[in-house]
Parts: C-alpha cells; sequence; structure tokens
C-alpha cells in the first residue's frame, strides 16, 4: 500500500468488530457520516461449528481441549465502507488474521500465529475477504493458546483498508478487525443438569421496523428499497422494534479445576440496532432490547431531516447486530416530501 495517514484511536463497531481510528474522528456523534468511515463488517456466517474430537476421560473438560478434524466451510466477511467526500474513491484492502486479543493488532506477538488472507482493490462496496482456514491452521492456533478454545476459538480478521488519494483529499486507511467464532458444539452437563438444548449456531439478526408516531412515516427493516418521506427539518420520532434474534442458546461454564465438570449456563441473544445518516442528525447511535434490567418495553428512536433542499436525497444506514458477533447491514433514502415546516 502507498503512504496515507493513518489513524490510531480504537472503538467497538456494532457489527462485534474493532476499527483504529483518529481521535479527532472519533467524536460524540459517529451516528453522523463525513468523512472516511467503516461502519460495520459482517460475516456470513458469524458462528461456524466444528468437527472435532477431544479425549474421553478426566483430560477432558466439557470436550475441551479439543483437535479439529476436518476443514470448515469458508466465512464470507463483508466491510460498510463510506466516505461522502469522495463517493468515487477506489480502495484498497489487505486482510490477515491471528486469534482474538486485548490489543486488537496481529502485530501483538500473543496473538498467535499470523495467516495472511488477501488483498484487493476497487470501489468500497467491493470490500469482501474470504476466510477459510485449514483444518491445520486452525489446531495451530488452539496449540498455541489453548486457553483460549474453551467452548470457542474467537479468530480475529484484521483488514486494513486505505481510500486513495484525490485532487482534494490526501490518502487515508483505516484499520478493522472482525472476530469470527468457531464453535465446538459438544457440552457435557453437569451432575443433575438436564441435556443442553440442541447446539445452533448463531447467524445474523435481521427483523427492525421504526413506526412514527401520530402516523408517521413507518420504516420495515425487511423490505428492499427502504424509503422514507420527509419535509426539510421534520422530525420522525419512532418506536423501534428489534425481533430476529435465535433462540437460547448454551455456553460451557469455564471450569476452576481440571476435575471439575462444570456444565452450562443458557444465555439470550440481546440485540441493536446501529444508525447513521450522511446528512441530518439522528438523536442516538445506538438502541437495545435489553439492559440489565430485563427487555426494555418501549424501544425509541429520532431523526430530523436536514434544513437544506439540496442535502436531499439523504442515505441512511441501519446495523442491526446482537452480541454474538452477528449483523447485517440495510441503506435507506431519504426522499425530500414537501416545503419546510
Amino acid at each position: 500500500m502507498t503512504h496515507a495517514r493513518r489513524r490510531l484511536a480504537s472503538v467497538v463497531l456494532p457489527s462485534g468488530a474493532l476499527l483504529v481510528a483518529c481521535g479527532a474522528d472519533l467524536d460524540d456523534r459517529p451516528q453522523d457520516v463525513s468523512d472516511f468511515r467503516v461502519l460495520a463488517v459482517c460475516a456470513d456466517t458469524p458462528e461456524v461449528f466444528l468437527q472435532a474430537v477431544s479425549p474421553a476421560g478426566p483430560a477432558s473438560v466439557n470436550g475441551w481441549p479439543y483437535t479439529v478434524t476436518a476443514t470448515p466451510p469458508p466465512v464470507t466477511l463483508t466491510g460498510l465502507v463510506l466516505d461522502p467526500r469522495a463517493p468515487a474513491a477506489e480502495y484498497t484492502w489487505r486482510a490477515r488474521a491471528c486469534h482474538g486479543g486485548a490489543s486488537g493488532l496481529c502485530d501483538d506477538p500473543d496473538n498467535g500465529p499470523v495467516v495472511e488472507l488477501a488483498t484487493g482493490r476497487g470501489p468500497a462496496a467491493a470490500l469482501a475477504v474470504t476466510f477459510a482456514p485449514t483444518a491445520d491452521q486452525l489446531n495451530a492456533w488452539i496449540a498455541s493458546r489453548p486457553e483460549l478454545s474453551y467452548g470457542s476459538l474467537f479468530l480475529q480478521v484484521e483488514i486494513d483498508v486505505e481510500r486513495a488519494a484525490t485532487p482534494e483529499l490526501p490518502a487515508e486507511s483505516l484499520l478493522v478487525n472482525k472476530i469470527v467464532t468457531y464453535t465446538y458444539p459438544a457440552i457435557t452437563p453437569a451432575e443433575g443438569q438436564d441435556p443442553p438444548p440442541p447446539p445452533l449456531p448463531n447467524t445474523n439478526p435481521l427483523g427492525f421496523t421504526l413506526t412514527g408516531r401520530d402516523e408517521g412515516p413507518v420504516l420495515d427493516g425487511t423490505a428492499m428499497p427502504l424509503t422514507v418521506r420527509l419535509a426539510p427539518g421534520q422530525r420522525w420520532d419512532t418506536v423501534v422494534t428489534l425481533t430476529g434474534d435465535d433462540p437460547p442458546y448454551a455456553v460451557a461454564r469455564f471450569p476452576e479445576s481440571r476435575s471439575e465438570k462444570p456444565g452450562y449456563e443458557i444465555l439470550e441473544e440481546r440485540l441493536f440496532l446501529t444508525f447513521f445518516s450522511t446528512a441530518g442528525e439522528w438523536a442516538q447511535s445506538t438502541v437495545t432490547n435489553r439492559n440489565v434490567f430485563g427487555e426494555i418495553d418501549e424501544i425509541e428512536a429520532t431523526y430530523t431531516a436536514p434544513t437544506a433542499p439540496a442535502d436531499f436525497p439523504v442515505t441512511l444506514y441501519f446495523v442491526q447486530s446482537d452480541d454474538r458477533g452477528g449483523c447485517t447491514v440495510r441503506p435507506a433514502t431519504v426522499e425530500r416530501a414537501g416545503p419546510a415546516p
């Protein structure tokens, strides 16, 4: 890659990815998109079940440690990349994989073996990376840090994205990391526990609706294309409905000793909807269907259209995600619907 301005701070994306970016860009309103951003990285599929074997008897705890016996199917990573200042810009990208780690960087030696994946070049919409680790590569990651493979092996795909220079803008690069989960689905119940529910891999959620108050516009995230008509300066107060989560799932409890048979616990997914806009203003950046007190009875979100007619049409981006790494992206268009109020 050519020399480019590098961004330095970190923020967690709604898709379960980590973005390296400069502090000036990571302001209090990430929902306002006015410069070079990677808004999401989604994996298809976000979780892969492994074919593996583990030793029998006291050497094994809840199927761990295990050895992968078959190469799993490939995973496709797709990035939502945007720079409204340079809509026709060309991008280059380089991807590699390692253990997920606290630093979020594959250059960290604690993150185990590094595997180079692919390079690419093209418009932002073309950014896609295939992650297809072999059984031998997965076993090498497990052997390097066995404690990081208990229950699931979380691997990090690091994508370095560079926007080419334009007559108005210097070249600029971002580093974004996406976690892909590889799970050994066998779970041993503790003494007295019923068998766990049948294992089902995580899927990418899709099911959100924004219902405008006082007969305002309704936007159904499952319909394409998504369009909403608003007057310049119009405030769109909505009630948000989030659906599309997976059923409750079993997670192996980590043992406190080698001899312990810790069993499992049942968890429920938490869903999120994150908002972005190229003009106008969202009052919040993210909403969720659950907090520490339980289910949220009414989820609200407000968007105010830009006042200048020249700012129409506006593009909105919705990223629906869960707390297991699943995500789905939906764009919507805001069309002008009459004079300013």
